[in-house]
């Protein structure tokens, strides 16, 4: 499918007709794109959990990202460190000694959550084996990370909790060619995991991502004062 950009021309520069024939254009593809969108939210959503556990402050000053996606792992598709966010507080990459647990948050595969919820249900001991099993993907993919990893003992959250989400991603999407929709007769954006063709990344997390992007520099643009003073 074709991206969705709905445009307005110069109207000083339409004769009548020309900006009768141009608003109808624009009302048929903003119609197109309501029906788009509402067919991808009546397709239904994925499941996910949120993992979140308790890390030695240390392990940061070793680990070379603040965030990651995971489209290695079959269990965590994205892995951030929860004090790397604006106003949690600093890193604990500098200095020596002890220093405070960090708590870092996992997001699961959507195909690992309906494993779970389709053998379990939305019970208390989907969410135990939820947080058992995350807990160790977590720790396997954080361990080689340590100082003296061939020698230190297995890494082990102090705490570890799961949250489930019935509704994390789409299951469908518009299927478009690029990350975002501009709407630019009103200056507005839509972004999100729903709007790229599926295939065009490993996880939603990347499209979610770089939907965002691309949406912020497109809204941007909207509002953008050019050398004449015009926007």
């Amino acid at each position: 499918a074709e991206a969705e950009v709905l445009a307005a021309g110069d109207p000083g520069a339409e004769s009548d007709a020309d900006a009768d024939a141009a608003a109808e254009t624009v009302g048929a593809r903003l119609s197109r794109l309501a029906d788009d969108l509402q067919r991808v939210r009546r397709a239904g959503r994925m499941p996910v959990f949120t993992w979140s556990g308790a890390l030695p402050g240390s392990l940061s000053r070793s680990i070379p990202f603040d965030a990651v996606s995971v489209p290695g792992s079959h269990l965590v598709q994205f892995l951030v460190r929860e004090s790397s966010k604006p106003g949690r507080g600093g890193p604990a990459r500098e200095g020596s000694g002890d220093v405070d647990p960090e708590v870092w948050t996992a997001v699961s595969t959507s195909s690992f959550a309906s494993g779970v919820l389709e053998r379990l249900g939305p019970s208390g001991e989907a969410s135990e084996e939820a947080t058992r099993l995350l807990t160790d993907e977590v720790a396997s993919l954080l361990s080689p990370y340590q100082e003296g990893a061939a020698s230190s003992p297995p890494l082990r959250p102090s705490l570890a909790s799961v949250a489930r989400w019935g509704a994390g991603f789409t299951s469908t999407t518009l299927g478009l060619r690029e990350d975002s929709i501009a709407l630019a007769p009103w200056r507005l954006t839509i972004g999100g995991d729903f709007i790229r063709e599926q295939s065009a990344y490993a996880t939603p997390f990347e499209a979610t991502a770089l939907s965002g992007l691309e949406a912020g520099e497109r809204t941007a643009a909207f509002f953008r004062v050019s050398d004449d003073g015009v926007q």
